[in-house]
């Protein structure tokens, strides 16, 4: 198999490669807008933590007097956009994670498959003034201020794969790993269960960055279980676990880490959306305990009978936040500060390069 895979592999590589050479030499041209952009994505398909990392982001701003809002492509929703996410959207208009950033942060939150036209449109609908990326790493069509990277450090295996760096489809990378780091502001390991990381496959990833590059450690923390029918907390012992989330080991892993006796384990598809037969199903396992699920699976039950149905809730932490909001907000100011000129110079352009329509004498 892995004959067969190879040469697409390299082929991947090399449209990608080719894309991001265009890019670096400004045949193709990203898009700058008057508001700082910070961009949160990854390397690799599946769950890297780029969702609780934005939450926590946006969360921290917000409490240090800016108004952050948040552009995402909102995968496996049927609308397009630019359009402003509200309570009473379905998933399957604006996918699971822009709702879960609503609810989470309480931020505006826009979709737009073309991420400068989601900013641009938020700008106008004065929304905010920093503008967070979800996922956006990959898209260089927008300018973006400073580029966080995602990646997944829950396990020595996952670590593995970072490690290899292995294209798509033999592996699980978009792009090249060496010349992405490259680009990168700063890396992100997050460990997305409450289960510390296998220290020593960290350091084999972290030796692999480019000198200089800064990088923080991330660990998700447990809030609680609650109800997802009355929102108490629950104390629970024995569960059925399940989730339609990319890489569901980390959750089961955080509720055993509680001392919860994980009894069945049903894992969907990554963006699941959850029909009253998967209920069944999923009950049909051990009929006489409570089910837990994450949060992101919860925004897809809203619809559904949520009888003995608990959500796991969590929040990320960064060690040395004080040293990553430093940075991040230095990339806000420098932006900030910039903006006044960038516009000046934009209504000089616009002015040389308008033709008067001559006047034509009667």
């Amino acid at each position: 198999m892995r004959l067969v895979l190879f040469p697409l592999a390299l082929l991947m590589g090399a449209v990608t490669a080719a894309r991001n050479w265009l890019f670096d030499i400004k045949v193709l041209k990203a898009v700058s807008v008057d508001c700082p952009v910070i961009s949160i994505g990854n390397l690799t398909v599946g769950g890297n933590g780029k969702t609780p990392l934005t939450v926590m982001i946006a969360c921290k701003l917000r409490e240090l007097g800016y108004r952050p809002f948040i552009v995402t492509r909102g995968y496996g929703g049927s609308l397009r956009g630019p359009v402003q996410v509200v309570g009473n959207n379905s998933p399957s208009e604006v996918g699971d994670e822009p709702l879960l950033l609503l609810e989470k942060t309480g931020c505006p939150v826009v979709i737009s498959r073309a991420r400068a036209a989601g900013v641009e449109y938020a700008l106008a609908q004065n929304l905010g003034n920093v503008a967070l990326l979800d996922d956006g790493f990959q898209h260089r069509w927008l300018r973006r201020d400073l580029d966080l990277l995602c990646v997944s450090s829950g396990s020595g295996a996952e670590l593995e794969k970072f490690v290899q760096g292995e294209l798509l489809p033999m592996g699980r990378f978009r792009e090249s790993r060496d010349r992405a780091l490259s680009r990168a502001g700063a890396v992100v390991w997050v460990n997305r269960s409450s289960v510390s990381s296998d220290e020593q496959s960290v350091l084999r990833a972290e030796a692999l960055l480019p000198a200089g590059l800064p990088s923080f450690q991330a660990g998700l923390e447990v809030d609680g279980i609650f109800s997802l029918e009355s929102g108490a907390a629950a104390n629970l012992s024995e569960v059925v676990a399940f989730s339609g989330i990319a890489q569901p080991e980390g959750f089961f892993r955080t509720l055993e880490s509680m001392a919860i006796r994980v009894a069945g384990r049903c894992a969907f598809p990554d963006h699941h959306v959850f029909s009253r037969a998967d209920l069944e199903q999923v009950r049909a396992v051990h009929p006489e305990l409570p089910l837990v699920c994450t949060e992101k699976d919860a925004t897809k039950l809203h619809s559904l009978d949520k009888a003995k149905i608990h959500v796991l809730r969590t929040h990320l932490n960064v060690q040395s936040s004080d040293s990553f909001f430093r940075m991040i907000v230095a990339s806000i100011e420098r932006k900030m500060n910039a903006v006044p000129r960038e516009q000046s110079m934009r209504r000089l352009q616009a002015e040389a390069t308008r033709v008067e329509t001559p006047t034509v004498p009667s």
